[in-house]
């Protein structure tokens, strides 16, 4: 049996990120603990976007940071390893609706 919060190495491992836009508050769970919360000074929370048919450039990248956007792919920096249940929800989940997925 694996204690919560361990890294499990060749296994499955669940990771949850949540983000208060209002406070710049973040929030990670891994393996169903809890971190301590870290806020970035205003200047540098991500922004709050509103609803638009105007926006014509955006992207989710997953698997790699990159220094442009749709651009500078360098296979040194790549994500090896499997992604499974990526889910995005449009409201913050509670701690322990997250724990129950862990």
């Amino acid at each position: 049996m694996v204690k919560e919060g361990i890294f499990i190495h060749r296994g499955w491992n669940h990771i949850c990120w949540t983000y208060f836009g209002d406070s710049g508050t973040n929030h990670i769970f891994f393996n169903g603990n809890k971190l301590p919360p870290v806020t970035f000074p205003s200047e540098n929370s991500f922004p709050s976007v509103p609803g638009s048919k105007d926006v014509h450039s955006s992207a989710l990248i997953l698997g790699q940071e990159q220094d442009i956007l749709r651009g500078a792919f360098d296979k040194k920096q790549l994500f090896q390893g499997n992604l499974s249940q990526f889910n995005i929800w449009d409201e913050i989940l509670s701690d322990s609706a997250i724990q129950e997925m862990a």
